[in-house]
């Protein structure tokens, strides 16, 4: 609401000089040079930083020699993984061991008992209104 009413109030002196110089500016579209020169200077950095960017990707004559090196590596990694998992010695931790090695007579037994419950009643409820008159 400060600035709704701020509008309203008449301008002070140093913001009368402030409104003057403005309205004195010229207005309107810079001219059309300044555009043209503005524009050539935006497409000449594109095609220049164009090449310098692509050049490393293409170093092998395709953009598929680095995708291709890529998987390569990745799938290699991924084979020596695999071949150490699954020739890696068995470590077995000796809490484990120590389970692992225990006598059958200390075996544990659960019982389980089965109770009948009643089936559950539910309240009754009023049965549905009929139809509306066609």
């Amino acid at each position: 609401m400060k600035d709704h009413d701020r509008q309203h109030e008449p301008l002070d002196d140093a913001e009368r000089a402030l409104q003057q110089r403005l309205r004195a500016l010229p207005a309107g579209d810079p001219p059309p040079a300044l555009d043209r020169r503005i524009l050539q200077a935006a497409q000449d950095a594109v095609a220049a930083a164009r090449p310098r960017r692509t050049r490393w990707l293409l170093a092998g004559g395709s953009a598929w020699s680095i995708g291709s090196a890529a998987a390569a590596v990745l799938g290699i990694g991924l084979g020596i993984q695999f071949l150490q998992q699954q020739y890696a010695p068995l470590r077995v931790d000796a809490p484990t061991a120590a389970v692992m090695q225990a006598p059958k007579s200390e075996e544990r037994r659960l019982s389980v008992e089965f109770i009948e419950r009643k089936p559950r009643e539910f309240p009754q409820t009023a049965p549905p209104p009929p139809p509306p008159p066609a």
